[in-house]
């Protein structure tokens, strides 16, 4: 049902859209007032309901004051040689990078042994079939398959760690919890630790 209202409301969005094209200018600039009236009335929806309705979001990015310092996950391949890599956020697709980093801090840790392992399977096949296909085509991601270079980005930008692309077959993958102080550098700001919470050979 909601994503059929979902539904409902993106064509809703899209037609009014199109709509600010036709016309004199008297109406053109109604249909754009409509467009934005609607646009600020279904969003100030998803927030209060608290239920994403794309590209309409609740987006519950700061939900509190931060502290002094923060701790996040990290994941890096391991190659044969037992060299570690950074890896393009764009590898994951379509995964999102975001939510992907938050299933590995929330909810890998509940996991049995076994299904980490599973899970880290498909993570680093993920991996190397990324790496694989830059190094080949120089396309990292699955998203940009289509449209290159005008694919839309994320909402929230990365770096792309590639190219270069890694040379080595990945075959492994470590996760760390890394704790970012958020001062000044002048004042102990930066990377204070780094631990192995987790690692798939």
């Amino acid at each position: 049902m909601l994503n059929a209202v979902a539904a409902l409301v993106f064509a809703a969005f899209v037609l009014l859209g199109l709509r600010t094209w036709t016309g004199d200018a008297g109406r053109r600039r109604s249909r754009v007032s409509l467009l934005l009236a609607f646009t600020a009335v279904v969003s100030f929806g998803a927030g209060l309901a608290q239920r994403d309705t794309w590209p309409f979001s609740s987006w519950p990015l700061a939900a509190s004051a931060p502290g002094r310092s923060v701790t996040y996950s990290t994941i890096a391949a391991v190659d044969a040689r037992g060299a570690e890599h950074a890896i393009d956020y764009r590898a994951w697709q379509p995964l999102g990078f975001d939510e992907l980093l938050s299933w590995i801090q929330l909810e890998l840790p509940k996991l049995t042994r076994g299904e980490q392992d599973e899970a880290a399977r498909h993570l680093l096949a993920l991996a190397e079939a990324a790496r694989t296909r830059a190094a080949a085509e120089g396309r990292v991601g699955y998203f940009d398959r289509l449209l290159g270079p005008l694919t839309a980005p994320d909402f929230l930008l990365h770096p792309r760690s590639w190219p270069p692309t890694p040379t080595e077959r990945f075959v492994g993958l470590r996760i760390y919890s890394e704790t970012l102080v958020l001062d000044a550098p002048s004042r102990g700001g930066g990377v204070s630790e780094r631990v192995l919470d987790y690692e798939y050979r």
